[in-house]
């Protein structure tokens, strides 16, 4: 039903300013297409990237695989968390049934305690090798990027987004990633610049605070962009100290305004001149212009998503969600926690798995840092929401207590689901649509409001 909505869609709901070439491609192909398989490209011919995005919860994944299916393309994940091999109830990661036979690549390929030798820069190597192996010209697929880390799918669609460094990665070894933190002599730091330790530690605006990384493993190619002589004096893995230079940076180099618009500064004070609104780290240089890239936007009214996503969080508990974690902390346990404490166990006992969110909430885990939850997948939605249920002996858990806290975590992870849902949003309309025409990559909205309904 979406992919009808999108193949008939008519050019009226594009939003960004840019021609739509990359759409006729796609109308044309699916034209030609009765059975799903029946398109043949002609020779030396390539074919856009799609790629498609939304708020969880909107059916991005389900879109991906119709489009897939209609027009003989490939899947590409861009979901940061569905990297990790496990957790695929805690992560929603789509099943070998619902791909019917699609093929999917960057999906579970990462072991959890790999997780910090992975970061953008990697994922956006791996990913254009890929689109360039999936959109051969000889016999071109389509390639479909699809998930819900927008900071991802923009360093893939916008060649300028990190320019920090060249990362080479393959495929085939996917963690031969080269060290995050670069060689050589620091830049110099301008005079006026304070020292990072003497940071404020204060309450941000909200709307600052959503100009944040989603994922906080990103937080140094983030600042990197913005300030590279900071970036250098920091550890990639401290996300306390890397947030706080963030923000401070984006303070001081944008004027909140009162309407609380991040906007360029005038570079004379006494003059009124109307400026257009910018973002941070603009990038100008789209990856794919023969034919164009285009981005597909699934959006939903929130008073509908709000009870889906809440009953989807229900739906997984009782599906194992609670089974799932206890698994993934004993075997995160026995990579993580000393050899003492381990003691050549496979499997850990309440105790092991209780001291593994000691060591975690005191940053003494290996690449943890300072900052809560932040290595891996320990840092994705459900592990911090039921932290307290899940430090309880098994025993305990079916007490009035253990219920209770059962059903606080619930509610703590419906919040934060709806919170990310709320980012994803917001990111789309700041870093896709509000972009002048030079540079930008057409993007399609599909109200999905009344068919999740």
């Amino acid at each position: 039903m979406v992919l009808s909505a999108f193949i008939c869609a008519p050019k009226g709901l594009l939003l960004a300013p840019q021609a739509p070439a990359s759409f006729d491609v796609l109308f044309t192909l699916s034209s030609c297409s009765h059975d799903g398989l029946s398109f043949r490209p002609i020779p030396s011919m390539r074919l856009p990237v799609v790629a498609v995005c939304g708020a969880t919860g909107t059916g991005k994944s389900k879109l991906a695989i119709d489009l897939a299916l209609a027009l003989n393309g490939e899947v590409l994940n861009a979901d940061a968390v569905q990297l990790y091999k496990g957790l695929e109830i805690a992560t929603n990661k789509v099943t070998e049934p619902e791909m019917r036979g699609v093929k999917h690549h960057l999906l579970g390929i990462l072991e959890p305690r790999d997780g910090f030798r992975y970061n953008v820069h990697n994922y956006r190597a791996d990913c254009w090798s890929l689109i360039d192996r999936i959109n051969f010209p000889d016999s071109p697929r389509l390639p479909i990027i699809v998930g819900g880390t927008h900071y991802y799918i923009e360093a893939v669609l916008w060649k300028d987004f990190l320019q920090a460094r060249t990362v080479v990665s393959d495929s085939k070894d996917i963690l031969s990633a080269i060290p995050v933190v670069e060689k050589g002599e620091p830049e110099p730091v301008e005079e006026q610049s304070k020292p990072l330790e003497d940071l404020p530690h204060r309450s941000w605006p909200e709307k600052l605070l959503r100009d944040l990384p989603s994922n906080p493993q990103d937080y140094y190619a983030f600042l990197w962009n913005l300030d590279k002589a900071a970036a250098r004096r920091l550890h990639p893995n401290d996300t306390r100290k890397l947030q706080q230079a963030i923000l401070s940076k984006l303070a001081s180099s944008k004027i909140l305004q009162t309407k609380n618009q991040l906007e360029p500064v005038s570079p004379e004070p006494s003059l009124s001149l109307p400026v257009p609104n910018v973002s941070v780290n603009r990038s100008y240089s789209p990856k794919y212009t023969e034919p164009q890239s285009l981005i597909i936007w699934l959006d939903c009214n929130p008073d509908v998503l709000k009870p889906r996503l809440d009953q989807r969080i229900g739906q997984m508990v009782e599906r194992g969600l609670i089974a799932e974690l206890d698994r993934f902390l004993s075997s995160a346990a026995v990579s993580l926690l000393p050899a003492a404490v381990v003691a050549g166990k496979q499997v850990l006992d309440d105790t092991a798995k209780i001291e593994l969110f000691r060591l975690a909430n005191d940053g003494l885990l290996p690449s943890v840092g300072a900052e809560h939850w932040c290595r891996g997948i320990l840092q994705s939605i459900g592990f911090k929401e039921f932290e307290l249920y899940l430090r309880l002996p098994q025993e305990e858990r079916h007490s009035d207590e253990g219920k209770r806290l059962l059903a606080t975590a619930i509610e703590r992870m419906q919040f934060a689901t709806r919170q990310y849902a709320r980012r994803q949003r917001s990111w789309i309309v700041k870093r896709f649509l509000q972009r002048p025409a030079e540079g930008g990559i057409p993007v399609y909205r599909l109200d999905v409001t009344n068919i999740l309904r």
